[in-house]
């Protein structure tokens, strides 16, 4: 995530940085980086000295320049309105542990962000920095906490160069310095070059390796996509912008969202348009909002009446699909009496009639408690009920404020209650600023509601509306969660960065099935 905080002073800027390491520290958030501009200031690095500032410091601050001692690697430099300067908080625990690898892939940036202006950049090996010709027009200098970077780069854009003559930069004498605007000839608005230096930067310190996913597109795809509008019928993999929805289209698979495309509730990692919403439903509070500094708000959508014909409609889409395992969830719909828990109810109905083997999950909303409405769900005959407890408990008021965690227990507690031996499911999203100890602690809450099956995946950033991710979790720690639910006795556990409640979720059921059996 790249934050454009404009012109501001070197000290508030350092500030800032040193505040967020430490959040970084505690992961409460992720990685992201500052990009900003500094009125007039020299500064000196770790490994700097004055003699390289050549001219008296009283003349500058006559002319209310400072001259800073810091703590980042380097000697002196200088900034000022004209360049744009970076500073990358990245966990490097969470990446390679190697500042000097870190150092090269700065370089990088800057490298991919001057041939975007035509400018061929280059580096220097034993020097740190970037050079057009015999020039430097690019200058790093980090630090770092327990891995956690700060300070970083900066590049000059269009400031006064002349400045640079004041010392001695880098500690080098008679370095020659140059601008963008001076090696392309040409007019380079700060806005611009922000916006080329972000995506720039992202290409290269954006989502871990783990987490790019290869797409291929084929015929499935679009037949799946053909039989979605042939029979008009919804899919949480559309509306909620799915990572895997081109992989499980392609595989003539789609999880369907009954009940419209409109929820009355306004849950942080959530892309679904949001509508109208039943203030008789109970918030969870307020507490841990400080978290975050944005939660998102209702937008005006119009919800619509119960679409009778929809049951019928997805019938024939699983029909024309030729599915063996499909899976139904919803939009909450707090302003429907029963919480469209009926609707679940027909559509199951309407599947099993026309396809008599298939398997069917339901993946429910909590249906604001109403017993009645578990009840409905519960004789629909599903062969797996799943409902997503989504986070840790802390973070409900941030990331589920028209939720309660406790609720969500209950209700997987409540349909083994009404049915004994009923398949249960449930999933958390990981990456919104949870401890693992509270992942821990959820996956035991879950087992202590007699939950059979988990999925844990990434949370990633859907809108610009939704929640920030606070980091990305390893493949290795989803590897520790799996190892950990299979020994509290979960009967199956999804646990990989991609993991969604309907992702493979025909196989995921084979397992469990095979596990329940073996154990009658």
């Amino acid at each position: 995530m790249i934050l454009d905080m404009g012109l501001i002073d070197y000290e508030d800027a350092l500030k800032t940085q040193r505040e967020l390491v430490s959040k970084r520290k505690l992961q409460i958030i992720g990685d992201l980086a500052l990009v900003v501009e500094h009125p007039s200031v020299f500064t000196i690095g770790r490994s700097g000295s004055r003699n390289n500032l050549l001219v008296d410091e009283k003349f500058l601050s006559e002319k209310g320049i400072k001259v800073l001692d810091v703590d980042r690697g380097g000697d002196i430099t200088f900034h000022s309105p004209g360049q744009l300067v970076a500073y990358p908080i990245i966990d490097l625990k969470k990446r390679v542990r190697d500042l000097h690898n870190y150092l090269r892939e700065l370089e990088e940036v800057v490298v991919s962000f001057l041939k975007k202006y035509g400018v061929k950049g280059v580096t220097r090996k034993g020097s740190t920095g970037v050079w057009v010709g015999e020039e430097k027009i690019a200058f790093i200098g980090v630090a770092a906490k327990d891995w956690v970077t700060y300070h970083g780069l900066s590049v000059n854009i269009s400031n006064d160069i002349e400045f640079f003559s004041m010392i001695n930069p880098c500690g080098i004498k008679s370095l020659r310095v140059t601008s963008l605007a001076k090696v392309s000839r040409q007019a380079v608005p700060m806005y611009e070059a922000k916006k080329v230096f972000s995506s720039e930067f992202n290409k290269v310190f954006g989502v871990p390796q783990w987490l790019k996913k290869r797409v291929v597109v084929n015929s499935s795809f679009f037949e799946t996509k053909k039989a979605l509008a042939d029979f008009s019928v919804n899919t949480v993999c559309e509306s909620s912008m799915c990572p895997n929805q081109t992989e499980c289209f392609s595989k003539k698979f789609a999880a369907f969202m009954i009940l419209g495309k409109v929820c009355t509730r306004s849950c942080g990692f959530c892309s679904v348009a949001k509508g109208e919403s039943n203030p008789t439903v109970p918030s969870a509070g307020a507490q841990d909002q400080s978290l975050y500094a944005r939660i998102p708000s209702l937008s005006k959508h119009r919800l619509l009446g119960i679409d009778t014909e929809e049951p019928a409609r997805i019938a024939g889409c699983v029909e024309r699909l030729g599915l063996k395992h499909v899976v139904l969830t919803s939009v909450s719909r707090d302003d429907v009496s029963d919480g469209g828990a009926s609707q679940f109810a027909r559509a199951a109905e309407s599947i099993r009639c026309a396809s008599k083997d298939i398997v069917i999950e339901l993946l429910v909303p909590d249906f604001g408690a109403r017993k009645a409405s578990i009840e409905t769900i519960v004789r629909s005959g599903a062969d797996i009920i799943g409902h997503n407890i989504e986070t840790v408990r802390r973070l409900y008021p941030v990331v589920r404020s028209r939720a309660d965690y406790s609720r969500s227990l209950a209700i997987l507690r409540t349909i083994k209650e009404l049915k004994r031996g009923q398949l249960t499911k449930s999933a958390i999203l990981v990456g919104l600023g949870e401890k693992q100890e509270e992942v821990v602690e959820t996956m035991k809450d879950l087992r202590a509601s007699d939950c059979d099956m988990l999925t844990i995946g990434q949370y990633l950033m859907p809108g610009k509306e939704n929640l920030p991710v606070a980091r990305f979790v390893t493949p290795e720690e989803f590897g520790e969660y799996k190892t950990i639910g299979e020994e509290m006795g979960f009967k199956n556990v999804n646990s990989a960065p991609f993991a969604r409640s309907s992702y493979f979720a025909e196989e995921n059921f084979k397992i469990c099935f095979t596990k329940s059996k073996e154990t009658r």
